[in-house]
C-alpha cells in the first residue's frame, strides 16, 4: 500500500488529535484488509479513563490484539513524525503476536517497519 508523506505530514501539523487518530487507525485496518479482508479495527475512548484511546484489532479466526494509548502520548507522536503513532501502534501489534507481512508499496517504509 503506498502512502503520501507530504499528505500525512500536513495532516499531523493541523489535524486535532482525535481525527488524527482515526485517519491513522484507517490506513492500518486498509494495511491489514490488504493481507485478509477479515481484519477489523476500531478506536474509541476509553471508559474508564477518557484521556486514553483503545484500539482493538478483530480477525475473523479469533485473533485479537488490543493497543491502549493516552491521549497526551498521542499528540506527542503526531507532532514528533507523521508516521510515529502508526510505528507505535505496528509494534505494539506485533508484540503481542501480529505478524508483519511483506507489502507492495511505501506505507510500511514510512512505518520503518
Amino acid at each position: 500500500m503506498n502512502s503520501s508523506g507530504f499528505i500525512r505530514g500536513m495532516m499531523a501539523k493541523n489535524v486535532v488529535t482525535e481525527e488524527f487518530l482515526q485517519k491513522v487507525c484507517e490506513t492500518i485496518e486498509r494495511q491489514l484488509q490488504l493481507w485478509d479482508e477479515t481484519y477489523r479495527l476500531r478506536f474509541y475512548k476509553e471508559l474508564l479513563a477518557l484521556d486514553a484511546y483503545k484500539i482493538v484489532v478483530n480477525r475473523s479466526s479469533g485473533e485479537s490484539y488490543t493497543v491502549l494509548l493516552a491521549v497526551n502520548d498521542v499528540q506527542v507522536m503526531q507532532q514528533d513524525s507523521p508516521y510515529a503513532l502508526d510505528r507505535f501502534i505496528w509494534k505494539t501489534l506485533e508484540e503481542q503476536g501480529l505478524t508483519i507481512q511483506p507489502s507492495n508499496g511505501n506505507y510500511l517504509t514510512y512505518c520503518n517497519l
